[in-house]
């Protein structure tokens, strides 16, 4: 499945004018399409090609739509409303899913998917278990990550939205009068 996920990351690279991340993903998946069996083995990890993820609500974020709402999909888990969308019509455009012809096939397919999803996230479930409020834990964990995907290592000041981090930057500027700022 991760393989296949390399399709629209591929597609979103070149979005995102990322060309160093659009060839080694594209290399990372010929090696491991054709060497790895059709992705069933890492070897591009072995070859100094990681892993990398892109999809279409980081690069409508890279675009300028920064500040989207919080929301839960059912079965798919924590979103926004610009990752949900990105997320939608990513999978309508380039998901080899759509392709299929068979439905067995295709929800067989999908169901495997969404099992090996949920079986990544078992380690984080006594973490869950251990927040007071599990709802706001939840959030406030995937906005910061996402942050941190759309805005590389920049320095994490806390907030949820990136227009916070740029607003307050600002306003530290300008009252220190220069482009030094110490907190």
């Amino acid at each position: 499945y991760t393989n296949l996920d390399l399709v629209p990351t591929v597609v979103n690279d070149l979005l995102q004018a990322e060309g160093k991340w659009a060839i080694k993903d594209t290399w990372r998946l010929a090696i491991n399409s054709t060497l790895g069996v059709g992705g069933l083995i890492d070897i591009a990890s072995k070859w100094g090609l990681p892993p990398h993820s892109n999809d279409l609500g980081l690069t409508l974020a890279k675009w300028g739509d920064t500040h989207s709402p919080y929301l839960v999909i059912p079965f798919l888990g924590p979103s926004t409303i610009r990752d949900g969308a990105g997320w939608l019509f990513q999978f309508a455009l380039y998901s080899p899913y759509v392709y299929l012809r068979n439905d067995t096939l295709m929800y067989s397919l999908l169901g495997l998917r969404y099992v090996d999803l949920r079986s990544q996230f078992l380690d984080s479930d006594q973490l869950m278990a251990e927040a007071l409020d599990q709802y706001t834990f939840l959030r406030d964990a995937y906005l910061q990550h996402r942050n941190y995907l759309i805005l590389g290592a920049e320095e994490d000041k806390g907030e949820l939205y990136i227009e916070d981090n740029k607003a307050d930057a600002a306003a530290l500027k300008q009252e220190a009068g220069s482009d030094y700022v110490d907190e």
